[in-house]
């Protein structure tokens, strides 16, 4: 009996080993499961590729500053942006990346300024994007630049 049994376990467990003895999913596939960082399931990013409307303009300026319309082009590569609009010197190129929240932060090609949604996370609607306009002088009623995308 006890030959019995040793000829019928041994050859189990050891198909056991070699097969994992798991769920069927491996150690690869489910450490993309959560976010590293916190445990938790991972947030999708918004689907901010594609074609926008907007407008820039200066905000907490003199009232009469009317604001420049643009179109922008916004390519995705996962969390990685890169932004043209139509508008002609600073505000006209970016790259950066969009985090989980729907925060952006992006450098302008031109003059190296960062700009973020600091007035709230971005929507696959609607985008603000905000620079201090003279960062020497920063305090409660600093004008920001500011460009507002759309569609």
């Amino acid at each position: 009996m006890f030959r019995l049994m040793r000829r019928m376990v041994v050859p189990l467990l050891l198909s056991c080993l070699i097969a994992g003895c798991s769920s069927g999913k491996s150690k690869a596939t489910t450490t993309n499961d959560t976010d590293d960082s916190t445990g938790d399931p991972p947030t999708a990013l918004l689907k901010l590729g594609g074609a926008w409307a907007g407008r820039y303009y200066l905000l907490y300026n003199e009232e009469d500053d009317e604001p420049i319309p643009l179109t922008a082009t916004i390519r995705q590569d996962g969390n990685s942006l890169y932004i043209t609009t139509t508008k002609e010197g600073v505000g006209h190129s970016f790259t950066g990346t969009v985090n989980s929240e729907g925060h952006l932060r992006v450098t302008d090609a031109l003059d190296g300024e960062l700009w973020t949604t600091h007035f709230g996370p971005a929507r696959s609607d609607f985008i603000r994007l905000a620079d201090y306009l003279y960062s020497d002088q920063l305090y409660e009623d600093s004008p920001y630049q500011v460009i507002d995308l759309y569609r």
